[in-house]
């Protein structure tokens, strides 16, 4: 029996699917200031005069671990990721007034610009049904 099965990261995300999401990603770099201005007034209009960040400071925590992020990506290399996801996080979070939650939403946000810009986004990801039952069998 076989166990040569494509990585699985983070037991959500397939070697197949990083291939099907480059094209997307490698938009996304080239389209960065234009989904980053639409993210930061989603932002702004959501917390108000509450928010943590200027734009500034929005800019200077999201835009460039957001390149950085994607950049990882595309290259799979899904530790490095990880790390930047979670020193963008800490780094907010560490910000004065910077609640955890709106790292949550801002998050949510940042999905639903990259949708206004990318209508096709998300795009359809095929399953490898086969595969995952012969990951399940093997292990």
């Amino acid at each position: 029996m076989s166990t040569n099965v494509e990585p699985c990261y983070f037991h959500i995300l397939w070697d197949h699917e990083l291939n099907h999401l480059h094209h997307l990603l490698g938009n996304l770099l080239k389209r960065r200031t234009e989904v980053m201005k639409l993210w930061h007034s989603r932002y702004a209009v959501h917390f108000g005069d509450s928010r943590a960040l200027s734009e500034l400071e929005f800019a200077a925590v999201f835009g460039s671990e957001l390149e950085r992020s994607i950049s990882d990506l595309l290259r799979k290399d899904m530790e490095g990721f990880a790390a930047k996801v979670r020193a963008e996080t800490a780094e907010l979070v560490a910000h004065e007034g910077g609640p955890y939650p709106e790292v949550i939403v801002s998050m949510h946000l940042f999905e639903e610009s990259v949708a206004t810009i990318f209508p096709g986004f998300p795009p359809a990801l095929p399953r490898p049904t086969s595969q995952r039952r012969r990951h399940t069998r093997a292990t």
